[in-house]
């Protein structure tokens, strides 16, 4: 594992692990999977962005189940409770939080959801 990335979960090491999870269930789908560590997150590329991992936010590090906290953003807001928070910062734009506790949290549905993003980050590369 990168040392960027080592140095990211310092403070929870077991988020880590779900990263590693989720990780492998992308470079399943997308073989060319860029990572790239930012100070607050970790940008996740298959020639562009699709989604981004980061921490929880500390308001909800109190609840330590909560590992991780992937961002999506999709053509349509997502009628969810699994959705932490959505937002649309552009019209027709609308970004996704997801908390996640396990691996578990990374099942059908979720990847699902992954693959959508992935699909309109690409669309919209090409738009530029």
């Amino acid at each position: 594992m990168d040392a960027e990335i080592l140095a990211f979960f310092q403070r929870d090491p077991a988020a880590l692990e779900l990263f590693e999870a989720l990780l492998e269930a992308l470079r399943v789908r997308y073989p060319c999977l860029e990572v790239q560590p930012k100070r607050t997150q970790i940008n996740l590329r298959d020639g562009c962005i699709f989604a981004c991992a980061s921490l929880p936010p500390r308001r909800r590090a109190a609840d330590s189940a909560i590992k991780l906290m992937l961002t999506l953003c999709l053509r349509s807001r997502l009628d969810s409770p699994r959705a932490f928070q959505s937002v649309e910062p552009h019209p027709g734009r609308w970004t996704h939080h997801f908390l996640l506790r396990t691996a578990d949290d990374l099942d059908a549905e979720m990847l699902e959801w992954i693959d959508d993003a992935h699909e309109f980050a690409v669309e919209r590369s090409v738009r530029r």
